[in-house]
C-alpha cells in the first residue's frame, strides 16, 4: 500500500486470502464483507493523515474483489485503486510507513505457506522489514486484538441484524401469500434492475433453520407433534398474558378439535390453548397447533383409526408437566369443540336417539324439563294381544345435572357397566352408550365446557325456521296464497340487504305442492345477531300477532342471556339460570315449537350450572373457527406442495405462532422451553427470574383474526436448487443491511424419554 506525491490515489495491494474470506461471506449471504480491508486501510490512512472517500472505497473494493472471482489468476496478490477524498489532505510527511507492521505477513490460501514471502512496502528502507516471527508477536498485539475483538462484535451484530431481517421477510412471505415462484421472480426482477432483494436460497435457509425448532412428525394423512411440545408451548404464550400463572400448582388446558371440509377432502384440527391465559389465548392467532389429520368422515370409529397410537398415548399419558427446572404442575385437560364432536370423542349415539345429551341421561320427552317435581304425561302398553294400546299415565321429572350422578349425569365408570351389559347381551342400550372413547379415560362427561358459539348458531337457525315455517301459514288458497307469500319474501330480502346485504336472501319452494319460504346464502357468526335486530319486521311476516310478539320476546331474550354470559359475574344485573329456564318455557308457549332441540335443553338445564363452576368466555370456539378458515386457505395456497401438505401447513402455523413475538429473544425462548422446558440457557433458572422474564415479552399488536393467510413453501430434504445463478445475488447488486377426583391409576406418568422425531426441513 503506497501513494505518491501530489496523486490523489492510494494503490492497494492485497492478499487473495482476503478476497477469498470476502467471496465465503458472499456465497453465505450475498453481501461482500470487506468491513475488515476497510478497518486496515482506514488504520494505515490515519497515519498518514490521509481521509478517504469510503463510499468510492466500498464500492471499488467490492468490484476489485468480485472481479477476481470472475477473472482465473494464479497470482497472490491483486490490486485495487482507492480514491482520496481530497489531494490537499494527504501528508507531507514521506517517511514510509510500514502496514505490516500491523498486519504481519499474509500468505496465500491455495498454495503452501512459504518461510518468506516478498510483500511491496511503500518505502526502500529495509530496516524496517522484520521477521516473520516477529511480525506474528505483532499480529497478536494487545492493542490490535482489542480492536479485532471490537471488529469481531461489531460483524456478530450486523449478522445477527441480517439473520432478523431475513427471519421477518419469511413471515412477510408466509402473511401475504407470496409463492416461490414469485420470489424467484421478483429477485429476476429486482437483479435486472441492479436494485437488492432477497433469494429463494436465502429464505429457504431461513425457513429450514425455523422449521427445525418444530419436532414434527407426520404420515401420508397426519402431521402432529409431541403432546408435552404443544403444551409447553402454550404455557409460554399464556405467560405473556398472566405472567402468575407460573405460581400456580394447577393448569387448565382446552384440547380443541374440529373437523373442516377442504375441497374434497375432511381433515380434523387439533390445537390446544391454556385456559388460565384467559381469553385472549384463545385466538385463531394465539392457538398452539398439535395435529392435523385427514378422515373420510368424523366418527368416533374412523377417528380411532386415523389418530396414530403414539399421538392418542401422548394425550391421554400426560400428567404433570415441568414448566421450568425445579417446579412441575398439575396437568388438568378440558375438552373444546361443538356438540357433535363432543358426540365423537365419547362415542355416544347422537342427538337421534332416545337420551341426546352429552351430560345426562334425560329421555327426549322431557328435555323441556327444568323445575322440579314436574308433573309430565308417559306413554304405556297396557294389555296384550289384540287388546294392547296406549295409555297416557302422569309421572314426576326433575331436571337432571352435568356433576351429580344422582341427578343423573353422566360417568365413565356408568358407561364401561353399559358397554359391557351391551356386550353380553348383544343389543344397543337405552343410554346411548355405543363405543369406548377416543380418549379413554382422558376426559370425563363434565370436562367437556358447553361451546356457546354454536349454541348461538343453532338457536338462531332454530328461530329463523319456525319464524319461516309460521310466515307460510296465510289461510289463503291459490293464487292469493302465492301472492302473500311473495310480498312476505320482499319484505324479508328488503330487510336482509338493509342488515347484511345481499350475501343472504329468501325465496319460494314448492315441496309436494306445498310452498313454503326458505332461506339461501351464508347466515353464520355475526350475521345472525345482525339480522335479529329491533327493526326485524315481525307483524309484516307473521300474521298471527300473538305469534309475533312471542318471536320478538324469544329473540331478545336469547340476545340477553348471550349478554349476561358476555358479561363478569360480579357485573351482572340479573340471575342467568332464571332468564334460561323462561327462555325454555316462553319457546313452548310461543306457538312456533312444541318439542325441545338438545341445544334448547342445555340452555334451560345445563348452562347456568356450567357458568357457575367455569368461565364460558374462556371455552368459545370463534378463535377455532377462524383458525379453519385459515386452515383452507393454506390448504389451496398455490405454494402448498401436494407430497405432504398436512406437514407444510403445521410448519406454517408454528412460524406464525412464533412472529406474534416480535423480539427475536422471545422467540428463542419460546422454541427452547417448548423443546426443553428452560427458560434461558442456563439449567439453575429460579422461579421468579422465569417471571420477570416472561413477563417482558413484547407480543406484537395483531390487527384482525380475519387478516388474509398466506402460502407455506417447503422445500424437500433432498430437492436442490433449479438455477443457482437465480437465487444468487450479481455482482452489481447492493445489498445494505439497517439496524432494527381420580382413581388412583387413572393417570399414567408422562414418558420423558420419548423419542422426539424432529422434522428438519
Amino acid at each position: 500500500m503506497y501513494i505518491q506525491p501530489a496523486n490523489v490515489c492510494l494503490y492497494l495491494y492485497i492478499s487473495e486470502s482476503f478476497a477469498f474470506r470476502a467471496l465465503e461471506q458472499f456465497d453465505l449471504t450475498g453481501v461482500v464483507d470487506v468491513e475488515e480491508l476497510l478497518f486496515i486501510i482506514d488504520s494505515y490512512c490515519r497515519q498518514r493523515q490521509l481521509k478517504l472517500n469510503f463510499e468510492k472505497s466500498t464500492d471499488n473494493l467490492k468490484s476489485s474483489i468480485l472481479n477476481r472471482r470472475i477473472a482465473i489468476s494464479q497470482s497472490n496478490f491483486f490490486t485495487c485503486t482507492i480514491e482520496l477524498a481530497d489531494q490537499n489532505l494527504f501528508s507531507q510527511n514521506d517517511d514510509a510507513i510500514d502496514l505490516d507492521a500491523l498486519l504481519g505477513p499474509v500468505y496465500s490460501t491455495r498454495k503452501r505457506k512459504r518461510t518468506s514471502q516478498e510483500v511491496p512496502f511503500d518505502s526502500a528502507n529495509s530496516d524496517l522489514e522484520i521477521s516473520d516471527d516477529e511480525q506474528d508477536k505483532l499480529w497478536q498485539s494487545k492493542s490490535m486484538s482489542s480492536d479485532k475483538n471490537s471488529r469481531n462484535k461489531d460483524e456478530n451484530d450486523v449478522a445477527c441484524q441480517k439473520e432478523e431481517l431475513l427471519r421477518r421477510f419469511l413471515h412477510i412471505k408466509d402473511e401475504y401469500h407470496i409463492t416461490d415462484n414469485a420470489i424467484k421472480a421478483m429477485h429476476k426482477f429486482f437483479r435486472e434492475t441492479k436494485v437488492s432483494f432477497y433469494s429463494m436460497a436465502q429464505i429457504d435457509r431461513v425457513q429450514k433453520k425455523a422449521n427445525k425448532n418444530i419436532p414434527l412428525k407426520y404420515t401420508k394423512d397426519s402431521a402432529y407433534v409431541p403432546f408435552e411440545f404443544a403444551l409447553r408451548a402454550a404455557v409460554f404464550v399464556a405467560a405473556k398474558f398472566q405472567p402468575d400463572l407460573l405460581k400456580l400448582n394447577h393448569l387448565s388446558f382446552r384440547l380443541n378439535m374440529d373437523g373442516t371440509l377442504m375441497g374434497n377432502k375432511h381433515v380434523v384440527a387439533i390445537s390446544v390453548n391454556c385456559v388460565d391465559g384467559g381469553p385472549s389465548c384463545q385466538t385463531a392467532r394465539k392457538l398452539v397447533p398439535v395435529g392435523i389429520f385427514e378422515i373420510q368422515k368424523e366418527s368416533n370409529e374412523l377417528l380411532r383409526k386415523t389418530l396414530p397410537k403414539d399421538f392418542l398415548d401422548s394425550i391421554q399419558s400426560v400428567k404433570q408437566l415441568q414448566i421450568n427446572q425445579k417446579k412441575s404442575v398439575t396437568v388438568k385437560i378440558r375438552l373444546g369443540g361443538d356438540y357433535q364432536n363432543a358426540v365423537y370423542v365419547f362415542g355416544l349415539a347422537g342427538v337421534h336417539c332416545n337420551h341426546p345429551c352429552v351430560f345426562c341421561t334425560q329421555h327426549k320427552t322431557y328435555l323441556h324439563v327444568t323445575d322440579k317435581n314436574t308433573v309430565c304425561e308417559k306413554e304405556i302398553w297396557v294389555g296384550s294381544g289384540k287388546k294392547r294400546k296406549k295409555e297416557k299415565e302422569k309421572v314426576i321429572v326433575n331436571p337432571t345435572s352435568v356433576y351429580d350422578r344422582a341427578l343423573g349425569a353422566r360417568t365413565l365408570e356408568d358407561k364401561c357397566e353399559y358397554l359391557k351389559q351391551k356386550e353380553n347381551n348383544r343389543s344397543n342400550n337405552e343410554l346411548g352408550y355405543q363405543s369406548e372413547p377416543l380418549f379413554g379415560d382422558l376426559f370425563e362427561f363434565s370436562d367437556y365446557v358447553l361451546d356457546t358459539l354454536h349454541m348461538k348458531l343453532r338457536i338462531f337457525d332454530i328461530i329463523l325456521k319456525d319464524i319461516l315455517a309460521e310466515a307460510s301459514r296465510t289461510g289463503e288458497y291459490e293464487p292469493a296464497h302465492t301472492k302473500k307469500l311473495e310480498e312476505k319474501i320482499d319484505v324479508l330480502n328488503k330487510h336482509a340487504t338493509n342488515t347484511i346485504g345481499k350475501r343472504f336472501f329468501f325465496k319460494l319452494e314448492t315441496e309436494n305442492n306445498v310452498k313454503t319460504i326458505v332461506s339461501c346464502g351464508r347466515f353464520s357468526g355475526h350475521l345472525q345477531e345482525v339480522f335479529f335486530v329491533d327493526m326485524f319486521p315481525y307483524e309484516k311476516v307473521i300474521e298471527n300477532l300473538d305469534s309475533s310478539k312471542n318471536a320478538r320476546n324469544l329473540v331478545n331474550k336469547f340476545k340477553f342471556i348471550l349478554q349476561l354470559i358476555k358479561t363478569e359475574k360480579s357485573k351482572r344485573t340479573s340471575n342467568l339460570a332464571k332468564v334460561a329456564k323462561s327462555f325454555v318455557k316462553d319457546f313452548r308457549l310461543s306457538g312456533l315449537r312444541a318439542g325441545c332441540t338438545p341445544y334448547m335443553h342445555l340452555i334451560g338445564t345445563h348452562l347456568a350450572e356450567q357458568d357457575k363452576n367455569e368461565d364460558l368466555r374462556a371455552y368459545d370456539m370463534q378463535g377455532v373457527e377462524k383458525s379453519n378458515d385459515l386452515l383452507s386457505r393454506l390448504y389451496f395456497s398455490s405454494s402448498n406442495r401436494a407430497r405432504n401438505p398436512l406437514r407444510t401447513m403445521i410448519q406454517n402455523l408454528y412460524r406464525r405462532l412464533e412472529m406474534n413475538f416480535a423480539d427475536p429473544k422471545d422467540r428463542a425462548a419460546m422454541n427452547r422451553y417448548s423443546l426443553k422446558g428452560t427458560w434461558t440457557t442456563t439449567d439453575d433458572e429460579e422461579d421468579s427470574n422465569s417471571i420477570d422474564e416472561i413477563s417482558t415479552c413484547s407480543f406484537s399488536s395483531i390487527q384482525s383474526d380475519e387478516s388474509s393467510v398466506d402460502d407455506s413453501e417447503e422445500q424437500e430434504e433432498n430437492d436442490e436448487l433449479e438455477d443457482d445463478d437465480v437465487d444468487q445475488a450479481p455482482y452489481y447488486v447492493t445489498q445494505n443491511s439497517f439496524a432494527a377426583n381420580r382413581t388412583k391409576n387413572r393417570w399414567k406418568s408422562f414418558k420423558k424419554n420419548t423419542t422426539i422425531e424432529f422434522e428438519n426441513s
